[in-house]
């Protein structure tokens, strides 16, 4: 049979069964050859704020999610589209009942099945079934309806298909009257045009299905590229199935193209056109100017209008704005007004964005509508255009052109959209030849002629040294100070941040306090958080009470961002943990921080149950906070991560996931992960050894300040790695790792003047160097010493000096120190030979990994010096020891 071409069409079931897509096809996918991982929930939910009834529908909820595609989900879909297209007629005949309960039995959450088996048992007057079925009707679309509010894309409800929405809303009171598909810049959202049961009352929801469409995809074998390959899959599904709201999309798409007659074509000979739909059409009426076609569904759209619909409002305006009468234009400039009371500025401004861009380049009408303007209509008008690349993503070259005119025309009255209309100029962005002098002429006249927030960007140019312009803190400064003067908060932000890290001013704490408090009493609520770091973090005016309260003022503020209040309980969660050492609230103002945003706090949370000191260590949920983290951008976090998979702490040991997660940190600029992907390319693990390329990465790594890239690089040029050994340059790197604070580097250090490789031999400094790191308990310097004071070349001999040396090295589990304890009691080296004691010192040092160690270990029991013989044990240790290289445990054993 062909699947229903209605607007519940099973789109997804189309994208799992034939990957061609193509309408009614029947081409059936192999089943997949590998295992596919079981998917984890579709809703996670705080339980503890469920009842017992919610919690048994979540769960089940879930469980369908989970199933089979074979077993289930298939035969699932197959008959819900049986379901969908049953003859009313034969509603609740005895097929029609058990093809329902075929349904429940498949999934007890099918919202279609279920609303079917309500209907046929209030038909049947069975009253108990008939309430048992509502009650979980109820039940199942609460639950859904708390994935998101439905209010935003970002708070879109999730489904699993589009006929769920019908019922979902209904049971809400709501009464949908058409559906716009949505292709956003990395997923699609439906908009749900509905009306109020109760009152009539227009509004628009959200939902998506897209995780389930990912899920099925993925189960079925499919891969899924990324967010964007997802969407375009969603909506070449619903093409081909021919559904409604996709097919308005791709209208919507040629009158964006300027391609009207497209429109026309197909809509202008149905009789009975859906909302949206009609809207298109006049739209495309407007394009060709077609006056006659405008009127006859004039009066339709005027009700649309009037009845809330925004986009019918911009169309009738549209309309208006053809007319050279000023009554209509001011009519035009009203009814916007209105939509932005009805629905916010920014979606009113949306839309009417929306119109524009779908009608060829109208600077008249555009500017006919901006002369009834004043700057509140403005700021709507420049937030849509700035934002609508990034809400939308995947914009022709003709829909940049009519954005950039739009926002020129924009900045002929607004400063604000001309200064933005500036930067497009200097980027180059939405596909425009980047105009340098141009871009910078406007901002430089603007700042000079006093405009503020022209005196800022000014500033920023100055301070970051772009297009052309040298870098000067103190002209940026100056410029700051110009536009704080005026009041404007960025400024006053900026100038709390020179005067904390001395940008074009002397470092000046209470100063950059103050500005900072500025800022926040001036509407920047981000600048709280920052005296909250100056107090939390600067020794000279640490102040854990007032960075506390600082922190607390913004996340006790209800208009408070989201940004800044992600930023405060990092800060605050940051000085519980550490400092207070209240675990529980840290704990939760890290969970709260990164639900807001903040990667940092993710990060923190990661770092927490990987250490497992104050919580009980948890490497899975240090996974996955940071992947959490990845996700939003922290590269430390892949490092990290990468870390756990390359040392197996917590996890099965992976070096191939390990060089993933650091090649995602070193992408990212991540002086960690340059520095640990540097070492897989030195030594070829999991990847082909390219010495150049690691050396590269050691030396990004070593330039953000890294001391291990310092070390690195020393060692690279001690050993000649890169050719000829280079002493000097390697001792320069040494001392770098030293002054980063490397203190077991210092050994390093110490060994170049001891024995004059790459400094003047001064045994005195090196000696003077080891005794400093022999006093942090740096066992190589324990052990040089030893060997030093033992051979006595170039130091007075002292052998007891060298045992007190070795023993303290020993202590510490350093082999060297053990086998050369093994030695001294073997030769009677300062000490009386006692074979059995050197005997115990060797075999400690093989336990401890060193291959001399193991050799001397299996000669003991080879020849039973200092123990019984014992050939199994010998041959134990001569194949370690071969295993780690000993060419003379290779010629033992073949002699054995």
């Amino acid at each position: 049979m062909c699947f229903s071409t209605s607007w519940r069409s099973r789109f997804w079931l189309l994208v799992v069964v034939s990957i061609t897509l193509a309408g009614c096809a029947t081409k059936q996918v192999q089943s997949p050859q590998v295992a596919i991982p079981k998917p984890g929930n579709m809703l996670n939910l705080d339980r503890s704020e469920l009842d017992e009834q919610q919690i048994f529908w979540l769960d089940e909820i879930n469980r369908f999610y989970q199933a089979d595609m074979q077993d289930v989900v298939i035969p699932h879909v197959k008959v819900v589209n049986q379901l969908d297209d049953w003859p009313q007629d034969s509603y609740c005949s005895p097929q029609h009942v058990e093809l329902i309960n075929r349904a429940i039995e498949l999934n007890a959450t099918s919202l279609l099945a279920l609303t079917f088996r309500s209907f046929c048992a209030d038909l049947a007057q069975n009253a108990e079934l008939a309430e048992e079925t509502q009650t979980a009707l109820g039940n199942i679309s609460e639950i859904l309806l708390l994935s998101g509010n439905g209010r935003t894309p970002e708070q879109a409800v999730q489904v699993r298909d589009l006929y769920e929405v019908n019922i979902i809303f209904q049971w809400a009171g709501l009464d949908v009257f058409d559906i716009e598909l949505l292709r956003l810049h990395d997923q699609v959202v439906y908009k749900f045009h509905t009306f109020a049961m109760t009152n009539g009352q227009y509004d628009v929801y959200y939902a998506k299905n897209s995780q389930y469409v990912a899920k099925n995809l993925q189960q079925s074998g499919q891969p899924i590229e990324n967010p964007q390959a997802l969407a375009d899959i969603i909506i070449q599904g619903n093409i081909n199935a021919k559904d409604a709201s996709a097919l308005q999309w791709q209208y919507a798409q040629w009158l964006r193209q300027d391609q009207p007659q497209k429109v026309i074509e197909a809509l202008s000979t149905q009789s009975d056109l859906r909302f949206l739909a009609e809207v298109l059409l006049v739209q495309a009426y407007l394009h060709v100017n077609d006056q006659r076609s405008i009127n006859y569904h004039l009066d339709n759209i005027l009700s649309f209008s009037e009845a809330g619909f925004v986009e019918a409002s911009a169309v009738f305006g549209q309309h208006l704005l053809n007319s050279d009468d000023p009554m209509d234009l001011q009519g035009a400039a009203n009814l916007y007004r209105v939509n932005v009371e009805q629905h916010g500025i920014y979606n009113a401004a949306m839309a009417w964005l929306e119109s524009f861009l779908r009608l060829p380049p109208q600077p008249q009408q555009f500017e006919r509508l901006l002369d009834q303007f004043d700057e509140a209509d403005y700021v709507g008008w420049r937030l849509a255009i700035n934002q609508y690349d990034h809400v939308f993503g995947g914009i022709s070259e003709v829909g940049y052109q009519k954005l950039t005119l739009l926002l020129e025309q924009l900045g002929q009255h607004y400063v604000r959209a001309q200064l933005d209309y500036a930067a497009l100029l200097l980027e180059g962005k939405w596909q425009n030849e980047a105009k340098i002098e141009a871009g910078l002429a406007i901002i430089r006249d603007l700042a000079h002629q006093g405009d503020h927030n022209a005196q800022l960007d000014y500033g920023i140019l100055h301070s970051k040294g772009r297009y052309g312009i040298a870098i000067n803190r103190e002209a940026a400064f100056d410029w700051y100070f110009q536009s704080a003067q005026q009041g404007n908060s960025s400024a006053l932000y900026n100038l709390g941040l020179a005067y904390r890290f001395a940008r074009g001013v002397e470092k000046d704490m209470q100063l950059s306090v103050d500005y900072f408090q500025q800022a926040y009493d001036a509407g920047f609520d981000l600048a709280g958080c920052r005296v909250g770091d100056i107090y939390s973090e600067e020794q000279e005016v640490m102040n854990l009470q007032y960075a506390s309260a600082a922190y607390q003022a913004v996340l006790d503020e209800k208009d408070s961002s989201t940004e800044a209040k992600a930023s405060c309980a990092y800060g605050l969660g940051y000085i519980e943990f550490y400092q207070n050492e209240n675990t529980d609230q840290a704990l939760d103002l890290f969970q709260r921080a990164g639900d807001w945003g903040e990667e940092n706090a993710y990060f923190e949370l990661g770092l927490i149950y990987e250490d497992g000191t104050k919580v009980t260590k948890d490497p899975q949920r240090a996974v996955e906070y940071y992947l959490q983290a990845i996700n939003m951008g922290s590269y430390r976090a892949a490092a990290n991560l990468g870390y756990m998979y390359e040392t197996g702490n917590g996890v099965s040991r992976d070096l191939q996931k390990a060089l993933r997660f650091y090649t995602i940190s070193a992408n990212g600029g991540s002086p960690t992960g340059q520095n640990n992907l540097a070492t897989f390319y030195r030594y070829g693990q999991v990847v082909e050894q390219n010495i150049q390329t690691a050396f590269d990465l050691y030396l990004k790594s070593y330039a953000k300040g890294n001391r291990f890239a310092a070390e690195n690089l020393g060692d690279m040029y001690y050993f000649g790695e890169l050719g000829e050994p280079d002493y000097q340059t390697a001792c320069n790197y040494y001392e770098a790792a030293v002054a980063r604070g490397a203190a077991d580097v210092q050994f390093d250090v110490a060994y170049c003047f001891v024995y004059g490789e790459g400094r003047e031999q001064n045994v005195d400094k090196g000696v003077a160097l080891l005794l400093q790191s022999a006093l942090n308990n740096d066992t190589s310097a324990l052990v040089e010493l030893g060997r030093l004071y033992a051979n006595g070349e170039l130091v007075e001999q002292d052998l007891q000096k060298s045992l007190r040396y070795y023993q303290s090295a020993y202590e510490l589990n350093n082999p060297r120190a053990a086998y050369a304890l093994g030695l001294n009691y073997e030769n009677g080296i300062g000490v009386k030979k006692d074979p059995v004691l050197s005997f115990e010192y060797y075999r400690q040092s093989a336990s401890w990994g060193m291959t001399e160690g193991m050799l001397a270990t299996a000669k003991a029991y080879l020849y039973g010096f200092g123990t019984a013989k014992d050939k199994e044990q010998a041959i134990k240790w001569l194949q370690k020891a071969s295993q780690k290289g000993s060419m003379e445990a290779q010629s033992l054993l073949k002699n054995l």
